[in-house]
């Protein structure tokens, strides 16, 4: 049986599940603060944003046509190597394109401002993850601290309801308050909000997420539509130059045409006066091969009696025969200056011989080889570098070239400074011979533009600069100490001051280099430095270890280049003299 409470508990109950149910709907339209909105965010949402989409939408529509997309970096210019790409987490998240092969970045707005300037495509107002979201999601809170006491204090409050106890009437009156006439509670609860008008907000923002969403598309319509544009009039542009071509083309052809035409009937005579033409050829040549054949029997018939008449003959006659043939057979090399010189001059003699082939060396422009250096020129002496000849003893070397028919009284000095690389000092009117000669062997190579106190590298470091150098220092030291000629010392003076090589003068008094003064004269014996560059320390030997270091060809060596020895007094004078050129040191020659 209902009693009044009972009736009345009823009633409460109901209410109750009213009021909870409404509350669930307010719940639905405030929405949990602790939903995460990429729950509700496509995959890839970075990418719908503007302006990403239209980016993204541009650069698809130019793949589509004839044109290519370049990497927007000047050093790569790739062609349709950008790929979509992404930087940060989560919300943070933001799209770019990247180039897969310099891996370079570059934002959406950079690609419309390259690719969309040039089709009018503007670059739309940029947009977040919020845009994209559903209308009823669009006030989410992002404080986490907010979230979680509000979801604490809605917890709280809805587990203090509890309409089945009797204690808890008292505040479930309180909360929920119920139309009583005599006593009312304030009422502080949101306002109510029937189900037709919440289903109509709904509604509304449906429709306006649909329209906004058309709106999009519309726009991605128009730019692609722009961009089709484009490629269509670059199409057509081709098209046209083409059909232009194809105009010029025909045009050609018909004049070719025409003239083919009129040139028919004349090619036609042509042909048949060449027919006629090669008939007759073909005849001769007949005739002609006949005659050769005829001819050629005879030859051999000739010479079959001409060989039985020479072997009948003594065999003195065949070798005269022979003789006779070589020396018609042979071709006439072009004269050297020497015989010209000699076939010229009219008493024959040496030094006759000798101006005349001076003078016509001048008159032709010959220059004698040499390496370039003025002491050379100063003495006449000429250094000439062959490259074959195997290291041996000088001695050795001395009794080849005179058995090769060399005037050893011209050579002056030879040294070896490589493997198979010599040196040879001649004088300047037997070195264009000397040369001459050496080529003619075929077997040695002359080479030009050597400078002895220079490496071979372009390239080297100082180091090997310094060896070679102090390398030649030494060769030049140990030539002049070992030579007794008054020319050649002297020459290697000129050369050492040229050169920048510090030589020293041993086994000779400082009275002899010394003018007439006042002034004491100094304990060294060596050339003054202010006359002669830096001293250098340090020697390379270049691998001559193994062999005699130089040589001179000179008393008792297998020549006859002997001089005398009362000439060391004007060698000294002559020295003097040297010591006192201002020739500059560092002017190395090549």
């Amino acid at each position: 049986m209902n009693t009044p409470n009972n009736q009345q508990k009823a009633n409460l109950n109901k209410l109750s599940n009213q009021q909870v149910s409404t509350m669930d709907q307010e719940q639905i339209t405030t929405i949990d603060p602790n939903l995460n909105p990429l729950d509700f965010l496509p995959k890839g949402w970075h990418w719908e944003v503007e302006p990403a989409r239209t980016a993204f939408h541009l650069y698809k529509k130019i793949l589509a046509g004839p044109l290519e997309v370049n990497c927007l970096n000047t050093d790569c210019q790739a062609v349709n190597s950008l790929i979509k790409d992404s930087s940060g987490k989560q919300l943070q998240t933001k799209a770019r394109l990247t180039c897969n092969q310099c891996k370079s970045h570059f934002t959406p707005q950079l690609f419309i401002e390259t690719y969309g300037a040039r089709r009018g495509i503007p670059v739309p107002k940029a947009t977040t993850w919020k845009d994209i979201l559903p209308r009823y999601l669009s006030n989410i809170d992002l404080d986490p601290v907010e979230n979680t006491a509000t979801a604490a204090n809605n917890n709280n409050q809805e587990s203090s309801l509890d309409p089945r106890s009797e204690a808890s009437e008292r505040d479930f009156n309180n909360e929920m308050p119920v139309s009583r006439p005599k006593k009312r509670s304030a009422d502080c609860s949101p306002p109510y909000i029937s189900p037709t008008e919440e289903s109509f907000k709904k509604q509304c923002d449906i429709l306006v997420n649909q329209l906004q969403t058309v709106e999009k598309r519309a726009e991605e319509e128009i730019i692609l539509l722009k961009v089709e544009n484009s490629n269509l009039k670059i199409k057509l542009d081709l098209i046209l130059k083409k059909l232009d071509q194809v105009e010029q083309s025909k045009s050609v052809q018909e004049k070719e045409v025409v003239a083919h035409q009129v040139l028919i009937p004349r090619s036609v005579e042509t042909s048949k006066n060449k027919k006629k033409k090669t008939i007759v050829g073909a005849t001769n040549k007949l005739t002609g091969l006949n005659n050769m054949f005829r001819e050629s029997a005879n030859q051999q018939l000739q010479t079959k009696k001409v060989k039985r008449l020479i072997a009948k003959q003594p065999t003195q006659f065949n070798k005269t025969i022979l003789s006779t043939n070589l020396k018609n057979t042979e071709t006439k090399s072009r004269p050297t200056y020497a015989e010209i010189a000699k076939k010229h001059a009219k008493t024959k003699e040496p030094e006759e011989i000798k101006k005349m082939q001076a003078a016509l060396r001048k008159l032709s422009g010959v220059k004698p080889p040499y390496s370039g250096t003025k002491a050379e020129m100063k003495h006449k002496v000429s250094r000439i570098y062959v490259q074959g000849i195997q290291r041996m003893p000088f001695r050795e070397l001395k009794k080849a070239l005179f058995d090769m028919r060399f005037r050893l009284s011209k050579i002056i000095h030879i040294d070896f400074i490589g493997t198979k690389t010599s040196e040879f000092t001649v004088y300047m009117d037997y070195a264009a011979s000397f040369v001459t000669k050496m080529k003619s062997l075929k077997i040695f190579k002359v080479l030009d533009k050597v400078n002895p106190a220079k490496p071979l590298d372009p390239n080297p470091n100082n180091e090997i600069r310094q060896a070679v150098f102090n390398s030649y220092t030494n060769r030049i030291q140990r030539a002049y100490d070992s030579s007794t000629r008054v020319d050649f010392k002297a020459y290697l003076l000129d050369l050492a001051i040229e050169t920048g090589i510090p030589l020293t003068l041993e086994n000779i008094s400082e009275t002899d280099y010394s003018e007439p003064s006042t002034e004491p004269a100094s304990e060294t014996s060596t050339v003054p430095t202010q006359l002669l560059s830096q001293d250098f320390d340090g020697d390379m030997s270049m691998g001559l270890s193994n062999c005699p270091s130089d040589m001179e060809i000179e008393n008792g060596q297998g020549g006859s280049l002997t001089n005398s020895d009362l000439e060391k007094e004007l060698d000294l004078l002559v020295c003097q003299g040297l010591l006192k050129n201002d020739s500059d040191p560092l002017n190395l020659s090549e």
